[in-house]
């Protein structure tokens, strides 16, 4: 619950951080940054990267005369993969045939009256059933029937009814549509519903696939009844003509083609089947200089310039509401992860306008290069302007890094880019942040430039050769990345003095300026208080130490700690540290009056500091860095001078007014002083030092002093194995030699 509380609370900005104009300003500079995003491709003509050629001017089989390549991404339909998708699929749509019930029921009610007129023997009822024949056919049947004895006539009228019974159920076919069908190729037809024994119509929903050549038709039909009677020995010696002249005299087909039924199906499979999007990326070749022009490379260029459309309305709301996902995440990231409140309003504003000036430059750049048919334009995009200005401001690497993804995935966005491209600023980005170093000498500082530059060049190689580029263009490609890359630190280096001192930011660069001793503060400090000056740069180098081993900001903790005690330069001789002839000040003053003095230090290095203009970070500090502790001698001194029992000595009246340390660096000085200030008071040997710095923490823990300062145990520890390596090195014992006499009070 308390994490989920400590949540909220960093999104819960102060009254006094984000004020309205602060809000209105921010709401511009992200218009300005969706604008720029929305309009750069607009500035890009045409969609090719290459010579100035249309599809118009060349032929199939014709060489193609340059390197063409897309510049920014779209998708076509192609009609003609689509178009044969759909005949694809009809192919497998089958010619749907119907039962015709009412022939069906006529067919049946002939093969009854031909039963009945066998039953009564009336020869003319069954001539009349027999309507498919011919006048001589009904002679040859009469003929026949004629000589079929009573009982063979009975056998004759049943197995008539039984085979004309299956020819319906299983239909009988018309003989020109089935004709029709094999000119066209057709092998398989779908027969929909179901005939039953009773002749009913069921299952009118379902089909089956037959192929033509099991339909039973005219041609077929002596076939079907010889496979009948085979199953079924003839014993009677009934001639199989007489069969065939009946069942051809009574059947007509009773199953066609639904041509109705058959379109529905069809039109139905062609709304299903979607088109065939082709999707062609940002980058892609589409012809290759002397390479043979086929009929699909020229119909792909037909389609390149016929998107030569931006975007469309989808693709424009989709790129917006990405580019607002990316820039309030970054946004968000910065304000929870901006641990100085004051700074989160300034480090936005910078990173927001750092972006846009990094927009402004890839706009101008991607319409030169889109102008000039430069078609690598990953070397040519500014990534590092804004990494390195936002992580020397903030003095923070997580804050470039933050800058150099947010600019990668916006390139993927830019006209002619490539995902790819993320990848190449990214990789570019990242190693400059982790190689470029500052605080080396300058043949360091040089190399660590020449590291940066080998990885550009490594990862051009490999840009060119995952996308296919021409390595024509390599050197130059890798000239443009070099150019880029000075340019870059070049116009950093020259910005951001300007910045950190019109924004008061502790930089490296400034805090480099503001250790030098030669500084008013720290001169002063050194003239009229030289012991104070010396324990100062001693608490300098222990803090520096303790936080680079914690991975703290050490810069900033070595230069609060030269000027945490500039307040005693108001009364250097009442503190310990520049008394040298033994007398001291406080004995002619009551403790009171001494605590005040004490604790009146802080305060008067705060003002001091202010007026000097110094950062608000190393003011912080050293407002901290006694934060309300006890000024524990003073007030024991009152305790013991104290001779009425009922004027209680009150912990508070010697206290310092400051606020504990709401920072490691502020943390880190606090413990260092102290330390510092206890092995000079007890001089304690070297095997001891590490029990005094971890009572001095101890102390310092259970007076609240470190609640609010982030540091945990870890930490801690760390910074007490740091001050008692630093300690033993500051505190050992020189040999004596043996031409060094002895010397009262000789100190080393």
């Amino acid at each position: 619950m308390d994490d989920q509380n400590t949540f909220f609370n960093k999104l819960k900005p102060n009254e006094d951080e984000l004020s309205l104009r602060t809000i209105i300003s921010f709401s511009i500079l992200l218009l300005l940054i969706l604008a720029l995003m929305i309009i750069m491709p607009y500035f890009v003509s045409g969609n090719l990267v290459g010579s100035q050629i249309n599809s118009s001017s060349l032929q199939i089989r014709q060489l193609a005369p340059e390197d063409l390549y897309v510049k920014r991404s779209f998708e076509y339909v192609d009609k003609k993969a689509t178009q044969e998708k759909r005949e694809t699929e009809l192919k497998k749509i089958n010619p749907i045939f119907t039962y015709d019930v009412s022939k069906t029921y006529q067919i049946m009610n002939r093969v009854i009256s031909f039963s009945k007129g066998i039953n009564n023997n009336d020869l003319l009822l069954l001539e009349d059933t027999l309507v498919n024949l011919s006048p001589s056919e009904k002679e040859l049947f009469k003929n026949g029937y004629l000589k079929l004895s009573f009982d063979q006539k009975e056998v004759f009228s049943t197995w008539i009814l039984e085979i004309i019974k299956k020819i319906v159920i299983e239909g009988y076919y018309d003989q020109s549509e089935i004709q029709l069908l094999n000119s066209e190729g057709v092998t398989k037809i779908s027969l929909q519903g179901y005939l039953t024994d009773q002749l009913t119509i069921e299952k009118i929903d379902t089909s089956k696939v037959l192929t033509i050549n099991s339909l039973v038709n005219y041609y077929n039909l002596e076939l079907f009844i010889d496979k009948y009677l085979e199953s079924n020995v003839n014993k009677y010696n009934i001639s199989d003509n007489l069969f065939y002249l009946t069942i051809k005299g009574l059947i007509e087909s009773n199953v066609h083609y639904d041509a109705l039924l058959t379109s529905m199906e069809k039109d139905t499979v062609i709304n299903s089947i979607e088109d065939v999007i082709v999707y062609v990326p940002a980058g892609e070749k589409i012809l290759s200089k002397d390479t043979i022009i086929s009929e699909n490379d020229l119909e792909l260029l037909k389609q390149v310039e016929a998107h030569s459309a931006i975007f469309s309305n989808i693709q424009i709301i989709a790129r917006v509401i990405l580019i607002l996902l990316i820039t309030l995440f970054s946004i968000y990231w910065i304000w929870t992860r901006t641990q100085y409140t004051f700074r989160r309003v300034q480090f936005i504003y910078i990173y927001m306008i750092l972006m846009v000036i990094s927009l402004l430059f890839s706009l101008v750049i991607t319409y030169y290069c889109s102008k000039y048919n430069i078609n690598v334009l990953a070397p040519c995009l500014p990534v590092l302007f804004g990494t390195f200005f936002l992580k020397n401001t903030t003095g923070k690497k997580k804050f470039g890094l933050l800058f150099t993804i947010q600019y990668a995935l916006y390139s993927t966005l830019f006209p002619g880019s490539t995902f790819f491209s993320f990848f190449y600023l990214s990789a570019i980005g990242i190693s400059f942040l982790y190689i470029i170093i500052y605080d080396g000498d300058r043949l360091s500082r040089i190399a660590s430039i020449i590291k940066g530059c080998l990885i550009a060049i490594i990862m051009t190689l490999l840009l060119y050769a995952i996308q296919g580029y021409p390595f024509s263009t390599f050197f130059f490609s890798n000239s443009v990345i070099i150019i880029n890359i000075l340019f870059c630190f070049l116009l950093e280096r020259i910005l951001l003095p300007f910045i950190d001192n019109a924004l008061n930011i502790p930089t490296t660069f400034r805090l480099d300026e503001l250790k030098n001793q030669n500084q008013k503060l720290l001169s002063k400090l050194k003239f009229t208080a030289q012991g104070t000056f010396n324990h100062s740069i001693n608490v300098s180098d222990l803090a520096y130490d303790a936080a680079k081993a914690i991975g703290a900001d050490a810069n900033l903790c070595r230069v609060a700690a030269l000027y945490h005690d500039v307040g005693k330069t108001e009364h250097p001789e009442y503190f310990t540290e520049n008394q040298d002839d033994g007398v001291n000040k406080h004995d002619e003053l009551t403790p009171s009056m001494s605590g005040s003095i004490i604790r009146s230090h802080v305060k008067l290095g705060v003002d001091l500091c202010k007026d000097a203009g110094l950062p608000q970070e190393i003011i912080d500090i050293i407002s901290e860095h006694h934060g309300n502790d006890l000024i524990q001698y003073f007030y024991h001194e009152a305790i013991k001078d104290n001779e009425n029992p009922f004027n209680k000595v009150v912990p508070s009246d010697y206290c310092y007014t400051g606020n504990p340390p709401r920072s490691k660096e502020s943390a880190i000085v606090m413990i260092a002083d102290s330390v510092e200030a206890a092995s000079r008071s007890i001089k304690p040997s070297a095997q001891k030092v590490g029990r005094l710095i971890s009572n001095i923490i101890r102390q310092k823990f259970d007076h609240g002093q470190l609640n609010d300062c982030h540091l945990d145990l870890t930490e801690l520890k760390i910074i007490e194995k740091s001050l008692e390596q630093s300690l033993v090195g500051k505190l050992h014992t020189r040999i004596k030699y043996p031409n060094e006499e002895d010397k009262p009070n000789n100190k080393d």
